[in-house]
């Protein structure tokens, strides 16, 4: 108990004592943040080399989706108008060629959509 009063009065009786022991406490609780910064950084960088390092699925842009749709919406609309073969003079697109831009929109699509299973060709 004495050992106790003694260290008590040697921290707490004056006002310099407390101070460096609060400067002590405060540059020990930066010391253990700035740790705990450190070892949370190399673990979020070692896991991004870990995702980075693996093969991603291609992805395209929306833009070309946003295109290829919209491609294959006229055409659906010249097919519809061109009625078949027997439109072929009403329109400057004919049923054909409609028909064929149709299914390459499809096909570009579906690689879009499904990177791994599809093959160009």
């Amino acid at each position: 108990m004495a050992a106790w009063a003694a260290l008590r009065r040697r921290y707490w009786a004056t006002v310099p004592a407390r101070l460096r022991l609060l400067r002590a406490a405060t540059a020990s609780l930066a010391l253990a943040l700035a740790l705990l910064l450190l070892f949370a950084g190399l673990a979020a960088s070692g896991t991004w080399d870990r995702i980075a390092g693996q093969d991603a699925p291609r992805t395209t842009s929306a833009t070309d989706l946003d295109l290829a749709l919209n491609d294959m919406d006229a055409q659906a609309a010249n097919i519809l108008l061109s009625n078949g073969n027997a439109g072929e003079r009403r329109l400057t697109t004919p049923y054909g060629k409609a028909v064929g831009v149709y299914a390459d929109a499809r096909r570009s699509i579906g690689h879009a959509a499904h990177p791994g299973r599809c093959r160009r060709g």
